[in-house]
């Protein structure tokens, strides 16, 4: 039987990788912030998803001095390397890494309604919290609502950085095209795989817990979040990640012929070559999956991830989807 190469675990266990969603990769720790050049630049910096920290210098070892959240729009005041040096509402200035924040240009002058070129199809919010606005301008007064991801509006028109969009009460608004592409109204070459993929970002940010129960959505664990993605796009899965892997409606396949939709299979610093994790392959070398302090997210798949560096025990594809 396949799964006797595998040591068999319970279910997925929590893998917390230090510097790893919402916190500044490792990689970007040292920097020294007195002598850090600051260029001056306008605009907004975007919150796409989760909780922030705001810190005192551009550096992950400077003080916390304040938490943003999913949604949420700072004012830019400049760039220092890989930060964004912001304002906040009370007057105080911090940075916020580029890693969990996007920035966002102000719009240009003749960027107003009468302006906007008719456009058709549809506008796909990709990750995270969204504002949708009553005008094309980043006026924090003029948000009117906001969309999660997985979510999609309907096009009516484009200026240079916005779409305008229609909403289901008939009003028209505004996404920036930062935070949001266009898609056709016809569903092309989309694959299951893809549109289970694309299911799973309506989920962006739940919280993890270990042992979540297969009845509910306010929590998941990886497993039961695999489980809930593939249920509510009509096909069943057993509960736990080694299960998961030895189902009869699963089979496993190469690395090299991962597409989105896959399931991919790891171990952790402890059990490197034992199934301890599952997610569900994004596409563009990207997971979407759960775990630790931030819940659901998409991870580039690099350092435990990769899949030419070990740590992936095994990949396998779900009948009927690719």
């Amino acid at each position: 039987m396949r799964w006797r190469n595998w040591f068999i675990g319970s279910i997925c266990a929590s893998l917390v990788v230090a510097g790893l969603a919402f916190n500044v990769p490792q990689a970007s720790a040292s920097v020294d912030y007195s002598s850090a050049s600051v260029v001056r630049e306008s605009g907004q910096v975007h919150i796409p998803q989760g909780r922030v920290n705001i810190r005192k210098n551009p550096s992950i070892t400077a003080p916390i001095i304040h938490a943003v959240y999913a949604g949420m729009d700072l004012k830019l005041k400049g760039v220092a390397g890989t930060w964004y040096r912001i304002k906040l509402s009370d007057g105080r200035v911090g940075y916020v890494h580029n890693s969990v924040s996007q920035k966002v240009a102000q719009q240009d002058n003749d960027s107003k309604p009468d302006n906007v070129k008719s456009a058709s199809g549809k506008v796909f919010i990709p990750v995270g919290t969204v504002n949708v606005r009553s005008t094309p301008n980043l006026n924090a007064n003029n948000v009117i609502t906001k969309v999660s991801a997985g979510q999609e509006l309907k096009l009516t028109g484009a200026l240079p950085n916005w779409f305008q969009v229609k909403l289901r009460d008939g009003r028209t608004a505004y996404v920036h095209k930062s935070v949001s592409k266009k898609v056709s109204d016809q569903p092309g070459n989309t694959t299951k795989g893809e549109q289970i993929a694309k299911y799973g970002t309506r989920y962006l940010g739940t919280p993890y817990r270990l042992g979540s129960s297969s009845n509910t959505t306010a929590t998941f664990d990886c497993s039961s979040f695999v489980q809930r993605v593939f249920k509510e796009n009509g096909i069943s899965l057993p509960r736990s990640a080694i299960q998961q892997y030895n189902a009869s409606n699963t089979r496993p396949i190469a690395k090299s012929q991962l597409k989105p939709g896959d399931l991919i299979f790891t171990g952790d610093s402890r059990s490197p070559n034992t199934i301890r994790h599952v997610g569900i392959y994004y596409g563009d070398n990207k997971i979407i999956h759960t775990y630790g302090p931030g819940g659901v997210r998409i991870d580039p798949m690099r350092n435990w991830l990769d899949l030419n560096r070990g740590w992936v025990v095994a990949v396998a594809r779900v009948n009927g989807v690719n």
